[in-house]
């Protein structure tokens, strides 16, 4: 972008023979160059030069568009300065203005014909036809990007990626779709982009893309997608790439308000550089990762919690391990005032590696602090008096949500206590306290979202429910299992959880003898957590024969059913059910484009015992394109030693 300042500087410098409207022209191209390189103040001046060209050249065109654009800049740069919004919005009425939103109204008419068409499986065939809206919005683009015309050009740059994108088109073409996106800052729906890229493919799109950005040239648009990008696509990340991108990261946390300011930034920046520097951390080299730490136990007292959360995200994706005992010390030391998201990460990586320290957290989780018990870790090492105190403060809580649920209020975002006293309850049998779990979810006003953590934990954990716990879940399970969320509730101001696949998926676990016959089809029939449900039903059975059901979920177009039968087959592949078959089946789905559903085969095989079947798994997905999925593959390996070693 500076070199585009350069050249238009120089073509407007090297000649002063030029009319006013060309010269109008090369003006307003530069103060849209400008802009984005942060000369906001320049920009502005320019603009302002250039917003009375309509009046002075009245009869042309090109001169009365030009002087709606340089407005619009005025506008936009002068924030709450701006005067006369009746103006700005007059001068931008304009003929070109006019013909350039027809144009990109024919295209997009254009593209919802052929989406009805194919909704309605047309078998219709048209000779000769070329793609209208491609060209109908590419045509928008350029009137736009001609007349410097910064605001228009991206909206319509957003219309023409999308209806790129959803063409399902070769590699270079969903690339340049991703740096329309890209250059346009339009991160909103880039980040939907490369989620659906890393779940479904071609990632050689994204790789291509990223190993091309340089941070160093982003622009006022463009910086808050490139750090969007790198961080969402880290998994894809080479190791060279990622270690550069992250020592930039830690040199512009040195001062970010340099960037911000010079280029004008219209988010909040430091964060997301500690955002990116969280998601890239794990492609990076162990000399890197070393410099994260150092940089890590080097940093100031963080009271900002959004700072703060974002740190704390930077330390989860941190191996434990990995800190040697001199940086732990540092940070053993660290003085107090951090916010408490960044202390309560720190305090549970102390309480991992110093005993004294995870000691010292007993005393307070028996007086009930729920996050002393966060830090402790796992809850099968507390002490039963430290458990009962948690219990009964815990149990006493779920009382107050479910006192709170029947006048209609509602806490969101604080940890899930129904969750947190059945994990202490499974664990700790002798103290458990099970009748305010089954009270919360006999409760019909209780809210699905408060539900469903507590929910999901006893579905992992089924088989350890008391006998006699059962039948007090029984009704209430299927009362559940059969409700949809009532988004008109005021549980459900934020949204609202669909519990009925885990609540069905609990009760075919508990009452597998008595599962009504089509149970399992009204589960498939039904929505998607009622489907991921059901194929965990299927997976939990292990019967060979339900392998053609699995695999054909497993190409289903919904991301979380595929998934969820993907996990099955991993389960199945750990445990040996299905031998060859399931091998080779689940190899060719993580063939298939696409990254994350390894992740999900990792996960899987984290919680079986190691087995033929589980080093299997680990030696096909050793060398994954995915920097996450290798990952979790060396720490699922370093478990597997340190257990041999004891």
């Amino acid at each position: 972008m500076r070199e585009a300042v350069r050249i238009v500087e120089k073509a407007l410098n090297d000649h002063d023979d030029y009319n006013p409207v060309d010269h109008a022209w090369l003006t307003m191209h530069l103060a849209r160059n400008l802009a984005q390189v942060g000369e906001l103040k320049r920009a502005l001046e320019l603009a302002l030069d250039v917003a009375p060209i309509g009046q002075i050249a009245a009869s042309d065109p090109t001169a009365r568009l030009l002087s709606g654009i340089a407005s619009d800049m005025v506008f936009s740069l002068s924030g709450w300065q701006a005067e006369d919004i009746a103006s700005t919005i007059r001068a931008r009425d304009t003929a070109a203005s006019w013909w350039r939103s027809q144009t990109m109204t024919s295209g997009l008419a254009k593209h919802l014909e052929t989406a009805f068409k194919s909704w309605a499986n047309d078998q219709s065939v048209t000779w000769g036809g070329s793609d209208e809206t491609w060209t109908k919005l590419r045509s928008a683009t350029l009137i736009s990007g001609h007349a410097a015309d910064t605001p228009n050009w991206r909206y319509e740059s957003s219309l023409l990626a999308q209806h790129i994108l959803m063409l399902e088109l070769e590699s270079g073409q969903v690339t340049s779709a991703l740096n329309l996106l890209r250059i346009g800052g339009l991160d909103t729906e880039l980040k939907l982009v490369v989620n659906r890229i890393l779940d479904r493919g071609p990632t050689a799109a994204l790789e291509d893309l990223i190993s091309r950005l340089d941070l160093t040239a982003s622009t006022r648009d463009s910086m808050k997608c490139d750090l969007e990008i790198l961080g969402l696509s880290a998994a894809l990340l080479t190791s060279d790439v990622a270690g550069k991108t992250v020592v930039w990261i830690m040199s512009e946390l040195e001062d970010p308000l340099e960037r911000a300011r010079s280029l004008g930034l219209r988010f909040l920046y430091a964060e997301r550089l500690v955002t990116a520097l969280a998601r890239v951390y794990l492609a990076c080299t162990p000399e890197i990762q070393a410099a994260v730490r150092e940089y890590v136990g080097s940093l100031p007292i963080i009271e900002d919690q959004s700072l703060a959360h974002n740190y704390a995200l930077l330390l989860r994706n941190i191996d434990d391990l990995d800190w040697d005992d001199d940086q732990i010390e540092v940070l053993r030391s660290r003085p107090e005032g951090d916010n408490c998201e960044l202390r309560d990460e720190l305090e549970t990586l102390l309480a991992s590696r110093d005993t004294a320290f995870r000691s010292e957290l007993v005393a307070r989780i028996k007086d009930g602090n729920v996050r002393a018990l966060s830090s402790f870790g796992d809850v099968r090492d507390l002490s039963g008096d430290a458990a009962a105190g948690m219990i009964t403060h815990t149990a006493a809580a779920v009382r107050t949500e479910i006192e709170s649920a029947r006048v209609g209020a509602y806490a969101y975002g604080a940890p899930s206590a129904l969750e947190r006293l059945v994990l202490l309850n499974i664990w700790h049998p002798t103290r458990a306290q099970w009748d305010p779990c089954i009270e919360q979810l006999s409760e019909k006003d209780s809210s699905p979202s408060q539900l469903a953590p507590g929910l999901q934990l006893l579905v992992t954990h089924a088989q350890r429910i008391p006998v006699d716990l059962k039948e007090g879940l029984r009704e209430p399970l299927q009362r559940l299992s059969t409700t949809a969320p009532d988004e008109r509730s005021p549980g459900s101001l934020f949204g609202s959880a669909d519990v009925r696949g885990d609540a069905s998926l609990l009760v075919a676990s508990l009452f597998s003898d008595e599962m009504p016959a089509g149970y399992l089809l009204d589960l498939l029939r039904g929505t998607s957590e009622q489907v991921v449900g059901a194929v965990q039903i299927v997976a939990n059975r292990q019967n060979e024969s339900a392998l053609p059901l699995l695999a054909v979920l497993a190409t289903n177009a919904d991301v979380e059913i595929r998934a969820a039968a993907v996990q099955a087959l991993a389960d199945w592949v750990s445990l040996g059910i299905g031998g060859t078959e399931s091998r080779e089946l689940l190899k060719a789905l993580l063939d298939e484009p696409g990254v994350r559903l390894a992740a999900r085969v990792t996960r899987s095989v984290g919680r079986q015992q190691r087995s033929r079947g589980t080093e299997y798994l680990m030696d096909l997905l050793e060398e994954h394109q995915s920097a996450v999925v290798r990952k979790h593959v060396s720490v699922i390996r370093r478990h597997w030693a340190a257990e041999e070693g004891h």
